[in-house]
């Protein structure tokens, strides 16, 4: 059984969003989470990050504290 639900992957979309992690460490969060979960979408989580960098950039920067 999963230890993720789609509620778990959208708030850690999110915080990728929001954050300067490394495409090489969201491709290794990916493979985790399609071995966790077979049904895992692995575009729609990377899509999901993709419109969070988006909006975190047309808001302006926001450091580690404000978060």
């Amino acid at each position: 059984m999963s230890k993720f639900t789609r509620k778990h992957y959208k708030e850690i979309a999110k915080i990728i969003g929001n954050s300067n992690i490394s495409d090489a460490d969201v491709t290794l969060l990916t493979g985790f989470f399609k071995t966790d979960n077979p049904r895992f979408d692995s575009n729609r989580f990377l899509h999901a990050i993709e419109k969070c960098r988006d909006s975190h950039l047309s808001k302006g920067s926001v450091n580690r504290d404000q978060l």
